[in-house]
């Protein structure tokens, strides 16, 4: 429990004054569903309840924590937010298109704007001495060494899709630099593969024949039954694998 008397995981959720805002609104008796849109309404109002004296410094603290809150959202969302509509447009071409310089793959603003902790999503594949591969699990498309030249055929290209995971969260800190890093592979070396319909626009992170890879200062390992573990390569580590 912290300090203000709530559940430690519901107030990192929800945050310490919606949950005050909550306490103070509930009655002994509520009626359902009649109740619900007045309290909904009551507890998001934007300037706030009137609390007894003892808990005002504290409830203004919350406050000013929740506004700070909502104003980065905001901040985040409007870097990628498209632009409003206009009579010389012309045709919707391009319309999407005003951030491409600086989010060439598109990932930065689909992990920015998500209403949730920043997350990055790729598609696992793996690179051997003989090239390209899907990762060696399942049966279908097993050993079938993918062109890097050319659009993977659509069944393939649909079978690598579906191998996607988010990276651990300590890849997400300088999200960035992590994006950085996963484009130079996803939009050099298998640029051929944006032109796939299932692929593009995708970010891969790939393994070696240990299903290893480093990135950004770590060691990522998939496991069939763990999925990706990851471990912080320290300064002098001779066991680490090829960076990418």
């Amino acid at each position: 429990m912290s300090e203000s008397g709530f559940d430690r995981g519901t107030e990192l959720i929800y945050g310490k004054y919606l949950l005050m805002n909550t306490r103070a609104l509930l009655p002994s008796q509520i009626n359902l569903p009649d109740d619900i849109p007045l309290l909904v309404q009551e507890t998001y109002r934007p300037d706030g309840l009137a609390m007894p004296q003892a808990l005002c410094d504290e409830y203004e603290e919350a406050k000013s924590l929740h506004e700070s809150h909502i104003a980065k959202k905001q901040t985040k969302a409007m870097n990628f937010q498209i632009s409003d509509p206009y009579k010389g447009l012309g045709d919707l071409v391009g319309w999407l298109d005003s951030s491409i310089t600086e989010d060439p793959s598109g990932k930065r603003g689909e992990a920015t704007v998500r209403d949730t902790y920043d997350s990055i999503e790729v598609l696992v594949i793996q690179r051997c001495s003989m090239g390209f591969y899907k990762i060696p699990w399942g049966t279908k498309f097993r050993n079938v060494k993918i062109p890097y030249d050319v659009p993977p055929e659509p069944g393939l290209a649909k079978a690598i899709a579906e191998c996607s995971i988010q990276l651990p969260h300590e890849l997400c800190w300088d999200m960035d630099k992590t994006i950085k890093e996963l484009e130079k592979i996803s939009l050099h070396e298998l640029r051929a593969w944006q032109q796939s319909s299932w692929l593009k626009g995708e970010l891969f992170l790939v393994l070696d024949d240990k299903n290893s890879a480093d990135l950004c200062g770590y060691c990522l390992q998939y496991d069939e039954l763990y999925g990706l573990l990851s471990n912080k390569i320290e300064e002098g580590d001779l066991n680490a694998g090829k960076r990418i």
